[in-house]
């Protein structure tokens, strides 16, 4: 199949939710007359031929407007539209598998729940669409794309990412798809100290070390954007350059009075924007925000965080081993709920097989229907061909399921957190400390699975937003 092929294969749901790959004729007739000698080549020059195919299109659109020809009329579709809306297909498609790739496994959702919200293009459409005002997402794109101002797989990709519902999903599921940069080029001191007070509760000293940071680096981010802006050069919020950093650094150090590297001004700075896309989140998708892993483990003030418990005894930097620490702890947090729901999952499925084979699909399905589309339980009891409610609480047993998992990863997670500090304390010591690392772990465990409870009196016809659903529904998708 050549690269070519691109202009005339349309990507298209079917019946299932499934993506497939139709051969628009007239499409493939029409980019064949018009570039010959590119059936058969690799390399194509896209920009070149999608500009010659926008503008075969708006001769077309012209034309009809004179002779007052309406072009809602299926029929009065011109090829070149179909080549660009072939293409345009592609692109999103590419896109829904790349996000899969980057947040899908750590948050929960693959590219089928994506494809239903922006790969909806209608080619041939019938009397009841034509009336409509339907308008698919790839015909949005291809109805504001200008060839002047850049190639149409960006723009779609741009337009894709920022569609609504798709953006709408991907916050339910703790994606923000915002540079770090946009981040603190729009949010001012005021802002940040607020957000870190009320919601993060850091400390003074920290919150007025981030404030200053953020004014430096508004004060040569912003003035560099500016710049562009008269230029014309305006486009999306990058990285800071070297020389950018080093004059973010040299303010920053002109009012602290202390000395940064670079990479650590930019460490930095990734740190604060991590925190305010946190608060983001929260506030886009109204769930609440998880207990931070290093918060402390109680109330009083002499609490500890779970780093602070793991005491150096080697180490010149204590801060360091802190931060290595709780960056395992983070990774093994979710690894360890990962791990307890597969077990869990597997002996009921090795249970119910014992039972009944048909109780197995039953299961798989009404656990996906539940925590990935939230639908209700007299909704999957039609589904699964059972006749009441009770029976699919019955079959899912989801509380008791969540105890279970509970216990399981409780377990998991406090022998590999106690093996891990022996590398950074005496094993007696380590030993001291499991009662109290064993209530920090356990208190955080007991927040997921407080929120995964609470949301489970609540119909919502759309994906679960708690840690516990969207890994439930990722395993559950693996196992389809």
């Amino acid at each position: 199949m050549s690269t070519a092929s691109k202009y005339w294969l349309l990507i298209r749901l079917d019946a299932t939710g499934n993506s497939k790959i139709e051969e628009i004729t007239v499409a493939k007739a029409f980019f064949t007359s018009i570039f010959p000698e590119l059936i058969s080549s690799e390399n194509l020059l896209d920009a070149q031929i999608q500009c010659q195919l926008w503008e075969n299109w708006q001769t077309s659109l012209v034309a009809n407007q004179a002779n007052k020809i309406s072009t809602s009329n299926n029929a009065r579709v011109h090829p070149a539209e179909l080549c660009l809306r072939c293409f345009i297909s592609s692109v999103i498609q590419q896109v829904c598998i790349q996000l899969e790739i980057n947040f899908g496994k750590n948050y929960g959702f693959t590219r089928h729940d994506l494809f239903p919200l922006v790969l909806n293009d209608v080619i041939e459409r019938s009397a009841k669409h034509q009336q409509s005002s339907y308008t698919s997402v790839a015909l949005e794109i291809l109805q504001t794309y200008n060839p002047e101002r850049g190639n149409l797989s960006n723009w779609t990709s741009k337009l894709v990412k920022q569609h609504r519902e798709l953006k709408a999903f991907l916050i339910e599921h703790g994606v923000y798809l915002v540079t770090d940069w946009a981040i603190l080029n729009d949010t001012n001191s005021e802002q940040l100290q607020r957000i870190f007070q009320e919601f993060h509760h850091l400390t003074e000293s920290e919150i007025r070390l981030a404030a200053i940071l953020l004014e430096s680096y508004h004060r040569i981010y912003r003035r560099d954007r500016r710049t562009a802006r008269k230029l014309g050069r305006q486009g999306q919020c990058l990285p800071p350059t070297t020389e950018q950093l080093q004059q973010i650094s040299q303010l920053f150090q002109q009012k602290i009075n202390l000395e940064f590297k670079t990479s650590e001004i930019m460490s930095r700075l990734h740190n604060i924007a991590k925190l305010l896309r946190e608060y983001r989140i929260y506030i886009k998708s109204g769930t609440y925000k998880n207990q931070s892993l290093d918060a402390p483990a109680g109330n009083s003030d002499n609490s500890y965080t779970l780093g602070g418990l793991i005491p150096s005894t080697y180490s010149t930097s204590e801060q360091d081993e802190e931060n290595e620490f709780l960056q395992f702890y983070r990774s093994e947090f979710m690894n360890s709920l990962d791990l307890a729901l597969k077990t869990i999952i597997n002996h009921r499925l090795s249970t119910l097989k014992k039972q009944n084979i048909a109780l197995v699909n039953q299961f798989v399905i009404a656990l996906h229907l539940y925590h990935c589309q939230g639908q209700s339980m007299v909704e999957i009891a039609q589904k699964i061909g059972l006749q009441a409610q009770y029976q699919v609480t019955r079959l899912l047993k989801l509380k008791q399921l969540r105890t279970e998992v509970r216990q399981l990863m409780l377990k998991k997670l406090l022998s590999s957190v106690l093996n891990r500090a022996l590398l950074y304390t005496e094993f007696k010591e380590a030993k001291n400390l499991e009662q109290q690392i064993e209530e920090i772990l356990d208190r955080q465990i007991e927040d997921i699975f407080q929120k995964a409870e609470a949301e489970s009196t609540v119909t919502k016809n759309r994906p679960l937003p708690s840690l516990f659903a969207r890994r439930v529904c990722y395993i559950a998708n693996q196992i389809q």
